[in-house]
């Protein structure tokens, strides 16, 4: 089909446009400040001002126009249409979708061909038959509605006379019709952007479906109708998954979720391929609410015997403290999989996490067990009866040097730490063990101990105060420092004193300590025998180091070749007279230790070994 002649007219240069082309009586004029008019024989007409905008209307219902910077667009009657761009560039689509494209002015086409890219490049998911035909029926259904809108608007949708119509006196546009003509093709235009979006709209919503239920109504449904609502909706990736939280019954939806979102209306539109994960109760499980039907007002104990029948395997009985007298035994709760339970239907596997809470009648000891030390054991026991305990059991202690009749250590349910707001029942188990009331204030003779000359005064101080049951005895260390001898304490009634008031009965051990150093030898006696080579110099040396001060070395002058054994190698040695002893053994820093040396007996190398003693 050729180009309607009213594209040709809105992109011809002036002078270059044949008004009466067909011979058909169509004329038009041609102004000299560039403007110009156009009246066809069939009725069509346009103008254009000197600025180069204008507009054109066909008979046939086509229409166009063009503005001073080159731009414009043109719709034929027959479907086709075409626009030109102000950098010259022009595109027509005949009604047939020929297109011709190019970068003539005048619109002229540079290159003809068919092309579908109008409808190639809208696709959307699905089966290509499906998509094309989409795509046909939303392009054809724009077209036919653009067609008819401009038709009402330019009136050519009126029934049109048989007879030849005589051509009209030449008519120069108003600006009012001009105006009109621009409103008439913004108005069209916005209509068609409306179907465009509307069919948008129509193609988005051919790839998804509608979910048959909101998040909330699936909670509690059977699994099998939920899956069979998704399945008849047209869902293809279908999940499930079982949940042993909650208390819904069997096969029971807990939760569903659409690519991630939990929470969603009824009728969401969603993919057919979405992901939807369904959630759903775990089998097996035992109803509760009956058998724990009234819980509050059963004990502990009932409670438990409860629990078992129903075959649950983990619950617990816990006890909460309370300063009311009145809730003692009481339930305070039941909790289910975290949850409190409050007689509402609950269905729960078998193992299950069910903890009851319930009160017990406490009370606060009121001390810490730092406060109760050192305090009358009459005093104590009277304040503790007072506060309401009943199960108090007193410990007369005979050790230590505590005054008469004051408490040493209070024990709470076998703990011997705490703090006065610890709480335990009225029949609790406390414990008091407290100091014999037979002793004597020692405390002016055995504080100044550390003044006495040596052990053996202190002792003989001792005595002389009248306390008979005195020992002295030594404490062993390694510690070279210390001086030998020295004091290091007084061990009292079986406890060690270093100061502080100190209460005693007569006859009361106590043993005075003085240092002694004792080093343990590190080897046993076959590391210095089976070395044949251990040089009697490297042996010597590390026994000086480890603080031993009395050492002996011989020389046995009875190598002959010195093939078997160096000279200088150990022949014998002994600690405290013992030929035997091992890595562990201890001995004071003063035993003797003798070592025999092998040596020749002329022209010998060690020199400095001047005794002999013979094997």
């Amino acid at each position: 089909m050729a180009k309607d002649r009213g594209w040709d007219y809105l992109n011809s240069e002036p002078g270059e446009f044949d008004f009466d082309a067909n011979n058909d009586g169509s004329y038009g004029n041609e102004f000299s400040d560039g403007s110009s008019s156009y009246y066809g024989a069939d009725g069509s007409w346009g103008y254009k001002d000197s600025d180069g905008s204008g507009s054109y209307h066909g008979a046939d219902g086509s229409w166009g126009y063009k503005d001073s910077d080159g731009s414009g667009s043109y719709y034929g009657a027959d479907g086709s249409w075409g626009y030109t761009n102000s950098d010259g560039y022009s595109s027509y689509y005949e009604g047939d979708e020929n297109e011709s494209s190019g970068d003539d002015s005048n619109g002229d086409s540079v290159d003809t061909s068919t092309d579908n890219s109008f409808l190639n490049d809208r696709t959307t998911e699905g089966s290509p038959f499906v998509d094309s035909l989409v795509n046909a029926a939303a392009i054809g259904t724009l077209i036919f509605g653009a067609v008819k809108l401009v038709q009402w608007l330019s009136g050519s949708d009126q029934p049109q006379r048989d007879e030849p119509v005589e051509p009209p006196e030449p008519h120069v546009p108003t600006k009012e019709e001009i105006k009109k003509d621009r409103r008439d093709s913004i108005i069209a235009i916005c209509v068609l952007l409306g179907i465009l979006v509307g069919i948008q709209i129509w193609l988005f919503l051919l790839t998804r479906e509608r979910v048959p239920f909101s998040s909330a109504e699936a909670r509690g449904m059977n699994l099998n109708d939920v899956m069979l609502a998704l399945e008849e909706a047209g869902f293809e990736n279908i999940k499930t998954v079982v949940d042993s939280s909650g208390w819904l019954n069997d096969n029971q939806v807990t939760s569903i979720s659409i690519d991630g979102e939990t929470k969603f209306r009824k009728g969401k539109f969603a993919k057919t391929e979405a992901t939807i994960v369904v959630k759903y109760s775990s089998p097996g499980r035992v109803y509760v609410t009956d058998t724990l039907e009234n819980w509050e007002n059963c004990s502990p104990a009932i409670i438990d015997v409860k629990l078992k029948k129903l075959g649950l395997t983990n619950y617990a009985i816990k006890e909460i403290p309370t300063s009311e007298p009145q809730d003692n035994q009481a339930i305070e709760g039941i909790y289910i999989s975290g949850k409190a339970f409050n007689d509402e239907k609950c269905y729960i596997p078998t193992d299950a996490l069910v903890i009851v809470q319930y009160w017990v009648y406490k009370i606060a000891i009121g001390n810490s067990s730092g406060d109760f030390k050192g305090e009358s054991i009459q005093k104590v026991t009277a304040e503790l009866r007072n506060r309401g305990f009943t199960n108090i059991r007193v410990e007369e202690y005979k050790q230590g040097w505590a005054e008469g009749n004051t408490v040493i250590e209070v024990r709470l349910d076998g703990e011997c730490s705490f703090e006065s707001d610890y709480m335990l029942s009225p029949d609790a188990l406390i414990q008091i063990k407290y100091s014999s009331n037979d002793r004597i204030d020692v405390t002016d003779i055995v504080s100044k101990w550390h003044t006495a000359k040596d052990a053996n005064s202190m002792k003989e101080i001792l005595e002389m105060a009248g306390l008979k049951n005195t020992i002295v005895r030594e404490k062993c260390g390694e510690d070279l420092s210390v001086e030998e001898y020295s004091l290091t304490g007084l061990n009292i009634n079986y406890e060690p004193y270093y100061e502080g008031r100190c209460y005693i009965q007569v006859n009361a051990p106590i043993a005075v300590e003085y240092y002694r150093v004792k080093i343990t030898i590190g080897n046993r006696l076959g590391k210095y025998m089976d070395d044949k080579k251990m040089m009697y110099r490297t042996v010597v040396d590390s026994l000086i180091k480890m603080g031993f001060t009395n050492i002996h070395l011989y020389r046995n002058n009875a190598l002959i070749t010195g093939w078997l054994d160096s000279e200088g190698s150990i022949a014998s040695f002994t600690i405290d007279g013992k030929k035997s002893f091992s890595e562990t053994d201890s001995f004071y820093r003063d035993v003797p230790i003798e070592i025999v040396v092998n040596t020749f007996k002329k022209n010998s190398s060690c020199k400095e070994i001047s005794d002999v003693k013979k094997k």
